[in-house]
C-alpha cells in the first residue's frame, strides 16, 4: 500500500516536471497602439509540444508572479493563428495601464486544458507608462516613464527610446528627439505657449525595427495665465498730507494679479521697489507716502507671474508735478518740472490760487513751466487775504488724465499803516473816521481804541471793516488823545503788534 501511494505522487511530480521543463513563451513587445486606449501584446511560439492555445495574463506590482496571482485577460488565443492580443485598458479590472504600469505574461496550454508553463520572472514583460507635469514657470514639460525590458528582445543591438509629438490632438505625430536606453525622463523647454500637445514614447531595438514598445499617451496644455497685453500708467498726483496718489490702467483680459510698484527719482532709473499688490482689479490706485520735496518721482507697474518672475513694466511711466517757489511776495515766480511719459502727451498746464483757505481757481493755463503772478500788485488795499498759495495741474490730451503738483504758499506782506493821526468825527469835513490802511488781510486781525484811563471805547476783529466813527456807545467822543492798539498774524506765524495814539478833534 505504501509502494502505491509512492508511485502515484511519483507520477504527479514527473508529469509537473514535465510541463514545468518548458519556459513560457517569450514575449516581442507591449505596447500601446497611440493615441488610443488599446494595448498589443505579441510573443513566439511555445517550444512545448501539443500547444493548442495561449492565454494573457496580468499582474502589477506588488503583486508576487505567482501563478495564482495573474489575471486572465480576455479569451483563448488559438495557438496556430496570430499569436497577438489587443485589448482595451479599461477592461482590466485589477490594474490601470493608464495610471501605472502592467506585467503582462503569456501562458501555452494543451487541448485538455493543463498549462506548459508557468510565467517566470524572466519571461514576463510590462507597459512603458508615460506621465507628463507641465511647469507653467519654466514654460517647460517634464517627461516620465519607466524602464521597458530590454533585455528580453532577442538579440536587441542597440536600443533607445524615441519621442513623438503631435500638435494636432494625435491625428499626426512627429519625431522629436531619441534618448538612451539608460535613460527614463526628458525636460522639453521649447513648447509654444498656449497649445495642446500629444506625446508619447517608444522602446526601439535597431535589429528589429518593426518591434516597438509605446507608452500610452499624454496630453499636455500648455496654457499659461494671460498676461496683460498693455499696463498704463495713469497719473501721479500730490493729494492730501502730502502723500502721492498713483493709478495704473491694466487689460481687463489679463489673468495676471501681482504687481510691483517701482519708484524713481530719475525718469531713466533705477527704479526700486516700494509695495507688492495683489489684486483682480484692472485699475489700481496707490499712495506713496513720501516728502514731495525730494521729488520730483516717477512711477512705473510690474507685473509677476505665478512663479515670481517680474515680467512686463508698464509702457510708460508716471511723474510728480514739483512746484518751486522764487521771486518776491507780491510777484511770485514759479516754476515746475514737465510731466513725463503721458502715452497722450501734455495738452497743458492749469495755474490755480487761492488766497487764505479759499478753494483754488485757475487763473490762466499755458504750455510753458514757468510763470510770473504779475497781479497781485494790483490787488493792493483791495481787501485780499495776506497769505496766497499755488498749485500746478497738468492735464494730459484729450483730457483723460491729470497730474495736480504740490501747493506752494506765500505771505504777503500785510503793510498796515495809519495815514493820519487826528480826525473830526462828525464834522462832514471828509476826516471823520480812523483806522488803519491795509494791502493785504492778515489771517487774526485785533483793532483797538482805548481812552487816556485804559478803557476800551472801541474794538474790531474784522480786518475789512475797521475804522472807528469817533463815538462812544453812540455819542461822539469828547476831544483829546486817544491810545489804539492793532495785533494781527498771517499764516499761523508771528503775531505782531502796532502801537499808536490818535487825537480826536472839533
Amino acid at each position: 500500500m505504501i509502494k502505491r501511494i509512492y508511485f502515484i505522487f511519483t507520477l504527479c511530480s514527473l508529469s509537473l516536471m514535465v510541463f514545468a521543463q518548458y519556459p513560457a513563451p517569450q514575449v516581442r513587445y507591449t505596447s500601446f497602439v497611440p493615441n488610443t486606449n488599446n494595448i498589443e501584446i505579441r510573443w513566439d511560439a511555445s517550444t512545448a509540444p501539443g500547444v493548442s492555445y495561449y492565454e494573457v495574463r496580468y499582474y502589477y506590482p506588488p503583486r508576487p508572479p505567482l501563478d495564482d496571482g495573474w489575471v486572465k485577460i480576455n479569451g483563448n488565443i488559438n495557438a496556430a493563428g496570430d499569436l497577438s492580443l489587443t485589448f482595451d485598458a479599461s477592461t482590466l479590472t485589477q490594474a490601470n495601464p493608464l495610471a501605472e504600469p502592467v506585467i503582462v505574461g503569456v501562458q501555452a496550454f494543451d487541448a485538455s486544458g493543463a498549462s506548459l508553463n508557468t510565467l517566470e520572472t524572466y519571461t514576463f514583460d510590462s507597459t512603458v507608462y508615460l506621465t507628463a507635469d507641465y511647469d507653467s514657470c519654466q514654460a517647460s514639460v517634464n517627461l516620465n516613464w519607466n524602464h521597458y525590458r530590454f533585455k528580453q528582445w532577442p538579440q536587441p543591438g542597440s536600443v533607445e527610446y524615441q519621442v513623438f509629438i503631435s500638435q494636432d490632438n494625435g491625428a499626426t505625430f512627429n519625431y522629436f528627439t531619441s534618448v538612451s536606453n539608460t535613460q527614463n525622463n526628458l525636460q522639453i523647454t521649447d513648447l509654444e505657449t498656449d497649445r495642446d500637445y500629444v506625446l508619447y514614447v517608444s522602446a526601439i531595438s535597431e535589429n528589429n525595427p518593426g518591434e516597438v514598445a509605446n507608452s500610452n499617451t499624454v496630453q499636455v496644455n500648455t496654457t499659461m495665465a494671460r498676461l496683460p497685453e498693455y499696463m498704463y500708467a495713469n497719473f501721479a498726483s500730490y493729494g492730501n498730507k502730502s502723500a502721492i496718489n498713483l493709478s495704473f490702467s491694466i487689460d481687463p483680459l489679463s489673468e495676471t494679479s501681482i504687481y510691483n510698484i517701482l519708484r524713481s527719482a530719475s525718469v531713466d532709473g533705477p527704479y526700486e521697489q516700494i509695495e507688492q499688490v495683489t489684486t483682480d482689479e484692472k485699475e489700481i490706485s496707490y499712495s506713496d507716502n513720501i516728502a514731495f520735496v525730494n521729488g520730483p518721482y516717477y512711477y512705473k507697474l510690474e507685473v509677476v507671474n505665478y512663479c515670481g518672475v517680474n515680467i512686463r513694466e508698464s509702457e510708460n511711466t508716471a511723474s510728480t508735478l514739483l512746484l518751486q517757489r522764487n521771486g518776491e511776495a507780491v510777484q511770485p515766480e514759479l516754476s515746475w518740472n514737465s510731466y513725463q511719459n503721458w502715452l497722450g502727451g501734455v495738452s497743458h498746464y492749469s495755474i490755480e490760487r487761492r488766497f487764505s483757505n479759499e478753494v483754488f481757481t485757475e487763473i490762466t493755463s499755458l504750455s510753458d513751466t514757468i510763470y510770473t503772478d504779475s497781479e497781485l500788485e494790483t490787488l493792493v488795499e483791495n481787501n485780499y487775504p495776506a497769505k496766497v498759495c499755488y498749485r500746478i495741474t497738468g492735464i494730459e490730451s484729450g483730457g483723460i488724465n491729470t497730474s495736480t503738483s504740490n501747493t506752494i504758499c506765500y505771505e504777503l506782506p500785510v503793510n498796515i499803516r495809519f495815514e493820519y493821526d487826528a480826525f473830526t468825527p462828525g464834522s462832514g469835513a471828509g476826516n471823520e473816521t480812523f483806522g488803519p490802511t491795509i494791502d493785504f488781510i492778515p489771517d487774526e486781525y485785533l483793532f483797538r481804541i482805548l481812552d487816556r484811563n485804559g478803557r476800551k471805547v472801541y474794538e474790531s476783529r474784522n480786518a475789512e471793516d475797521t475804522r472807528w466813527d469817533g463815538k462812544i456807545n453812540g455819542t461822539l467822543a469828547p476831544v483829546g488823545a486817544y491810545m489804539c492798539l492793532l495785533q494781527y498774524r498771517v499764516g499761523g506765524g508771528k503775531k505782531h503788534t502796532i502801537q499808536a495814539a490818535v487825537v480826536v478833534v472839533q
